[in-house]
């Protein structure tokens, strides 16, 4: 077999990737309505599945910056879902699910959305 090694190839391609690296990102930013929308129904349908079985809790939206992901969380004393399906349907329109539990003997819930805004 014909080996299609180029040394150009490699010359030019790390020079795209210098290309790419010299091109400042904007520090403009606005919402992305689609994700946002997605993120806020979400946590709207969670505060619903969860309200059916636990009686206090408080659901928290933040929209991190940095990362560019929206995060809903919320912390429980203790998790038991009575319509599985329901949440089910909560955790697969997230990007990203964890539920892990806290050094405070509580259970942290948490649902991420990347792309959250958009470069202007």
């Amino acid at each position: 077999m014909k080996e299609m090694y180029s040394p150009e190839f490699d010359e030019t391609l790390e020079a795209l990737f210098c290309f790419i690296d010299s091109i400042p990102e904007s520090r403009l930013k606005m919402v992305n309505i689609i994700q946002y929308k997605k993120m806020m129904q979400t946590a709207a349908l969670l505060k619903n599945v969860l309200a059916e079985t636990e009686e206090s809790f408080e659901i928290n939206c933040e929209v991190i910056e940095k990362f560019n992901i929206g995060s809903v969380s919320v912390e429980l004393d203790s998790l038991s879902i009575n319509n599985p399906s329901k949440f089910a349907a909560v955790i697969n329109s997230a990007d990203c699910f964890e539920i892990y539990p806290l050094s405070n003997e509580k259970i942290r819930i948490e649902l991420s959305f990347q792309a959250i805004l958009k470069s202007l």
